[in-house]
């Protein structure tokens, strides 16, 4: 009886080999799905910051600029005039904090305003706008 159980032991044994190595590859198959799956989901996931870091500096630009704007038809030395200045200057520091690189383009105005010069602002959108991009690529490749 035993010899008879060795042989078909010996004729199930490359079936069984077959059967291990297609449940091998269907295991190296799903993790390498589920690795790429992962990627696609970290690139759009940095994608997506990268496009919410530009778009809130260019929303923080507009503030910025609004702020500074109000300030032109006022007269100087009024406390409405001071307001102005003060709003202005806490929307540089606000992009300041966020964005560091602008500090070094910051600028000292009249009566103490706080500026900062166009091609620093456009010197850090450029920045932001060229990692977006770099994301997007990224998630394509």
């Amino acid at each position: 009886m035993l010899p008879a159980l060795g042989s078909v032991l010996l004729a199930l044994a490359p079936i069984i080999i077959a059967i291990g190595a297609i449940v091998a590859i269907g295991l190296i198959l799903h993790n390498s799905l589920k690795t790429s799956s992962e990627r696609m989901a970290e690139h759009a996931k940095a994608v997506k910051e990268a496009t919410d870091e530009y778009n809130n500096f260019k929303k923080s630009i507009e503030e910025f600029k609004e702020a500074e704007n109000a300030i032109d038809g006022l007269t100087r030395g009024t406390d409405e005039y001071r307001e102005a200045v003060e709003k202005a200057n806490e929307k540089v520091l606000e992009l300041i904090e966020n964005n560091k690189d602008l500090a070094k383009y910051v600028q000292y105005g009249k009566d103490g305003q706080l500026t900062i010069s166009d091609e620093g602002i456009k010197q850090v959108e450029e920045k932001k706008r060229e990692k977006k991009i770099k994301e997007e690529r990224q998630m394509l490749a």
